[in-house]
């Protein structure tokens, strides 16, 4: 069977005498969006039963249905014993699951802490319940690995120099590039580069190499990492590092078309955009590699992907929404139990 396309989706398609999609059946879109394991799934229906706001919705739904004006039970229906709002499962009025499932998303590697904000947007993608922000903020109030680990990002000193944005832009036209360099040896590895989307999208690329790596090697990590997804940039922002400043780096921009801006020494903070992204990428890897900090290479892509997937407070969206235009489904909060040792280790990780 050939996959269906965008074009074989398009609602002025006109199906062929032989079409071997006729015996596809499309499931709901919801059903790809809101995924919960089976275990959570449990936990939910058993405390449903005791929610007195979720008789009572469960009784008007059932046995009323929706009144014949607009009104908030619109937004409701009910599927497999869960009671959605908005398209988000409703978590009864029970402090512990509530926490657990707070928990769970805000220590999540996958995730790696989050702030306030972001915490919020990511419990509220997939669950609602009454007063659910003022829960969720006073746990990441609350969260010692938060306090300990996380530098204050409200410092008084001079602010960062704005560049001029840039409009219709397309992912990874500009950007930002700098080099984190003296960490434990990782695999061989003691340097991270980072490269960031310094317009709308606001995405990370985190790539580890070494503080030996010339000014040819950097071009190549900026087309093997870059090039590869999203075409050459337009222009490329960075320090005065002396490999960006080389005349092969240098060269090399140029006849590639790419416009090479590099910070003044007057100016330092030019390069803001990839500074916030390395205190943020420092954080994670801090908090996942405190007790193994020689480990921290095999934890990069997991930073990485946590960058992305945040929302950004200017975007209002996440990298990886802006990027793909669907937000990623979700790991399982559970696994079942695998007789393969490998695979229940390499689970455990997550």
């Amino acid at each position: 069977m050939v996959q269906s396309d965008a074009l074989s989706q398009w609602e002025d398609h006109i199906l062929e005498e032989d079409n071997d999609n006729e015996d596809v059946i499309l499931l709901p879109k919801r059903l790809f969006i809101n995924v919960i394991d089976i275990e959570l799934q449990d936990k939910l229906k058993e405390r449903l039963g005791t929610d007195d706001f979720h008789k009572a919705a469960l009784e008007t739904l059932t046995t009323m249905g929706l009144p014949p004006i607009k009104s908030a039970l619109l937004d409701w229906e009910i599927n497999d014993s869960l009671i959605w709002y908005k398209g988000r499962v409703y978590v009864p009025n029970d402090v512990v699951l509530c926490r657990e499932i707070v928990q769970t998303i805000h220590k999540e590697q996958l995730f790696g802490h989050p702030g306030q904000f972001g915490t919020v947007d990511l419990v509220q993608r997939d669950y609602w319940w009454p007063g659910m922000v003022k829960f969720i903020k006073s746990f990441v109030d609350s969260c010692a690995v938060c306090q300990q680990m996380k530098i204050n990002m409200h410092p008084t000193r001079v602010g960062i120099q704005l560049i001029e944005g840039t409009p219709n832009v397309t992912p990874f036209q500009v950007i930002a590039m700098d080099l984190v360099m003296d960490l434990p040896i990782s695999d061989s590895f003691d340097t991270i580069m980072v490269m960031v989307d310094h317009l709308s999208l606001k995405g990370a690329i985190f790539i580890p190499c070494t503080k030996k790596l010339d000014a040819t090697q950097a071009a190549e990590l900026l087309l093997w990492n870059v090039y590869k997804r999203y075409g050459l940039p337009d222009k490329i922002i960075s320090d005065r590092d002396p490999r960006f400043a080389a005349i092969v780096f240098q060269e090399t921009t140029r006849l590639l078309g790419v416009k090479h801006t590099m910070s003044t020494a007057y100016h330092p903070q030019s390069d803001g955009e990839s500074e916030r992204v390395n205190q943020e990428m420092e954080i994670y890897l801090r908090m996942f590699c405190s007790k193994e900090q020689t480990e921290w290479s095999s934890y990069l892509h997991m930073a990485e992907f946590a960058h992305n997937n945040r929302t950004h407070l200017v975007t209002k969206n996440s990298p990886f929404f802006m990027i793909m235009g669907y937000h990623s489904r979700p790991l399982p909060m559970a696994f079942e139990k695998t007789s393969v040792p490998s695979v229940e280790e390499q689970l455990n990780r997550l």
